[in-house]
């Protein structure tokens, strides 16, 4: 009778060893109703904080612009005053 079950060992151990790793993935869907109205109006505050960060970003890049104008509008001037001075003292001189 040993000799019959030979051949049906390698078939017995992957049965058994197979039979070890199945697991049973049945598992039900639960849902949160206040776990869900929160997550909603967490994504409507957020898109709000976005927006007036952006809005805020805006305004900043509107000042830099101002600022990067009238420090080129200041260099002109001292360049001007610059080549008034120098035009006087070459006159007096």
């Amino acid at each position: 009778m040993e000799k019959g079950l030979k051949g049906y060992r390698p078939l017995l151990l992957l049965l058994l060893c197979g039979g070890m790793t199945l697991k049973a993935a049945a598992q039900a869907a639960i849902t949160d109703p206040l776990n869900t109205a929160q997550s909603t109006l967490t994504a409507g505050n957020t898109a709000a904080t976005v927006k007036q960060v952006t809005e805020s970003v805006n305004r900043l890049q509107t000042a830099l612009d101002y600022v990067q104008k009238v420090s080129a509008t200041v260099r002109r001037a001292r360049m001007f005053t610059d080549q008034n001075r120098n035009q006087n003292k070459g006159g007096i001189s």
